[in-house]
């Protein structure tokens, strides 16, 4: 529905699995740059003037399938 109006959705979800199922989908760690060992200090390597920045700037929603629990 959001492709239909013009607008920019971001499908992502935790597992490989599921990313396959979504149209366009990737895995979150993918999609945002999240490392896998994160630590107290850890933050998502996304440069201010990459590609990637400029479709999150433009992303009129994240879609996350399956989040993690945090256990």
């Amino acid at each position: 529905m959001a492709h239909s109006k013009g607008l920019v959705a971001l499908p992502a979800a935790s597992c490989g699995i599921a990313d396959v199922l979504l149209e366009g989908g990737a895995t979150a760690y993918s999609r945002f740059k999240i490392p896998i060992d994160i630590e107290e200090q850890g933050f998502c390597q996304i440069r201010g003037r990459s590609a990637l920045a400029k479709t999150l700037r433009e992303a009129s929603m994240f879609i996350w399938d399956e989040t993690p629990k945090g256990e």
